[in-house]
């Protein structure tokens, strides 16, 4: 997964003899790091690699930056004394601290998290191993609640440690270094490395390779053997909210990472006591109980010691006619918040975040599809392609729908859209008419929606120009679950501190009709579109009261909820509780954006999982499928 998220850089083959200051031999962390530190430092150095950089235990890690390695200390302690061993503790905190430094400057999804190693039945070992670090004048903590599938006796807690993409890091720090890949180094003659390309010629010599390349200095092969684990990226499971291992060398390793659980270990086949409750967990947590689409979890059958698996549907193998999972577009104007990227996953560098386009054709923010044989294409590009997955309900060309999650961190401005004759006259695209689903709103939070009463266009046009307009708006106090329907021409304003699900036509057509005298990123008044606006405003009350246009209707597992409905969408909520079967006939697509909790879609012998935040485009015409998972989603259908 690390490779999926980080451009290595690529460096030839050595072609020839050369000189260096040093030399390091190995090219994962810590010969990448050797050679990143003396070239800071300004002393000529050679990096020789055998593969490519990072391609073995950096490249497979777990990826843990902490001091924790293990029950280590009170070992330590008795073996060397208290100089000794703090000397390593206090190294590795110094290394913690190294890192954190570095990482503030480097892209690589480094999060502080604190670091737990527990025991399944032996408290005294972790006694010992606290009373060991208190005489090292280290402060851990212990508990015997964790978030883990099995009970525990207890666990020892180092706080403020952290994780990050490795191979994101490692790329940072290995640009611009004088390194050869392909380039294994045969012998060492003093410090001169053979190569089969030539011989590098240097004054010190660093071995940081993970294995010894050279058996003799006390036949370092033959004090060698092998351990096999794996490791298992599970989508759509529980946050475990730190990093755990085993103190036990065949138990399990838990940690996240780009929205998955990282589950490793090395259990014997004799570990049906931890994989029993794993399948328990799996089942809890990741789609939907015992009605849904679920995996095993097994030990493999490579030996005793080959370590625990998950069946290969882990990978959630895809149909044919398959979900499309989406990647939005992203705009940072300037009333948003933060709330889409640390509640909802969203993975930008614009702050702040105010909307992500969720499902979108639009020319000013389309998104791309991220799984499948069209992953990389945009949504646009693949209903050119693939006309029909629209649905014959729409038949003039222009992919109708567009969705989006805003984050109100401040208020927008009051607004107001065309219509389609006005919109297509004037800009050259369709008008708008939206729907708003409330997902969460802070207390006190309100929205504007029409007038109070009705107006005259001269009155209006003095209220904007004196700034007296809100007085007449109706401001409607909002909290999560409210539903309110834009008709084009209804005057409107999303307050601060409201997250909304917004479902509205393919338009990107607004008049701005007051700002409360805000500047924009130029520093100056933002502007405003009066005239337009009067053309266009319903200067009256709604005429559609607030709430969904239908009631609650329980079907098995799903409880559906009509929230609008109109010649341009529908949209309804479905809160899933297990499984719930729909079907996207040729008529309409589907789409699914999930609110909360996470599951699966299954259909067609695959399944595509999806958590908080994610959104599916369902082509239509793909047939039967089912919601698998404890999940609240909005489906919008033509």
């Amino acid at each position: 997964m690390w490779r999926d998220t980080a451009a290595m850089p690529e460096y030839g083959r050595l072609g020839g003899d050369v000189r260096t200051d040093v030399l390091v031999i190995g090219g994962g962390m810590a010969g990448i790091l050797c050679a990143h530190f003396l070239r800071q430092a300004g002393v000529d150095c050679v990096l020789a690699e055998a593969d490519r950089l990072c391609a073995g235990a950096t490249g497979n890690t777990t990826a843990k930056i902490t001091s924790q390695h293990g029950l280590v200390y009170d070992g330590l302690l008795r073996r060397f004394g208290a100089e000794k061993a703090g000397m390593y503790l206090h190294a590795n905190e110094a290394a913690l601290a190294r890192y954190r430094g570095m990482c503030r400057e480097i892209d690589c999804g480094f999060e502080e998290k604190d670091a737990f190693v527990y025991s399944l039945d032996d408290r005294g070992k972790l006694e010992k191993e606290l009373a060991a670090l208190e005489k090292l004048g280290f402060h851990a903590g212990f508990t015997d609640k964790l978030p883990l599938p099995f009970p525990v006796a207890g666990a020892v807690r180092f706080e403020r440690q952290a994780q990050f993409d490795p191979l994101r890091f490692a790329a940072a720090a290995a640009r611009g270094l004088r390194a050869y890949e392909h380039t294994p180094v045969r012998r060492l003659e003093g410090t001169s490395a053979v190569t089969d390309r030539g011989t590098i010629r240097a004054e010190k010599v660093i071995v940081a390779t993970h294995f010894p390349f050279l058996n003799r200095h006390g036949s370092y092969f033959l004090k060698m053997y092998q351990h096999r684990s794996y490791v298992l990226a599970l989508e759509n499971a529980a946050n475990v909210g730190g990093m755990y291992v085993d103190e036990a060398a065949e138990g399990l390793s838990f940690r996240n990472a780009q929205g998955m659980l990282l589950l490793g270990g090395g259990i014997s086949g004799e570990g049906k006591a931890l994989t029993d409750p794993m399948n328990e967990y799996v089942k809890a947590h990741c789609f939907g109980g015992d009605k849904s689409f679920v995996t095993r979890v097994d030990t493999a059958t490579l030996g005793n010691k080959a370590g625990i698996i998950g069946a290969a549907a882990l990978c959630l193998s895809a149909p044919a006619a398959m979900p499309l999972k989406l990647a939005p577009a992203f705009k940072d104007y300037l009333w948003g918040g933060e709330r889409l990227k640390s509640e909802y996953g969203k993975h930008t560098r614009l702050s702040p975040l105010a909307e992500s386009w969720e499902l979108s054709c639009h020319k000013d923010g389309p998104s791309t599809i991220v799984n499948g044989p069209d992953a990389g294409r945009t949504l646009a590009e693949y209903a050119a392609r693939h006309p029909a997955c629209v649905g014959t309900r729409h038949t003039d060309g222009v992919f109708p729908v567009l969705i989006k999650l805003i984050d109100a961190a401040r208020p927008l401005s009051v607004q107001v859209h065309p219509d389609d004759a006005y919109a297509q006259r004037v800009e050259g695209e369709p008008g708008k008419t939206e729907m708003w689903y409330v997902v969460d709103a802070q207390p006190g939070a309100q929205l504007y929606y029409g007038f109070q009463r009705e107006l005259t266009r001269e009155e209006a046009a003095r209220r904007i120009a004196d700034g007296t307009l809100t007085d007449v708006l109706n401001a409607v106090p909002v909290k999560a679950g409210d539903v309110f329907f834009i008709d084009a021409g209804t005057v409107h304003a999303i307050g601060a501190g409201i997250l909304i699900a917004e479902i509205q036509q393919n338009s990107n057509t607004t008049y701005r009709v007051f700002d409360y005298g805000r500047l924009g990123a130029d520093g100056k008044p933002r502007a405003l579109h009066v005239e337009k606006a009067l053309d266009v405003a319903r200067l009256c009350p709604p005429e559609r009261p607030a709430g969904p246009m239908g009631k609650p209707e329980q079907n098995g597992d799903c409880t559906s909820t009509l929230l609008a409905k109109c010649g341009y969408f529908t949209a309804r909520l479905l809160d899933v509780a297990g499984s719930a079967p729909l079907c996207a006939d040729g008529e309409s697509f589907h789409s699914l954006l999930c609110l909360s909790g996470s599951g699966a879609v299954v259909c067609g012998g695959g399944a595509v999982p999806f958590a908080k935040g994610d959104s599916l485009f369902l082509p239509a015409g793909l047939g039967a499928y089912t919601i698998a998972g404890r999940t609240q989603l909005v489906l919008t259908t033509l």
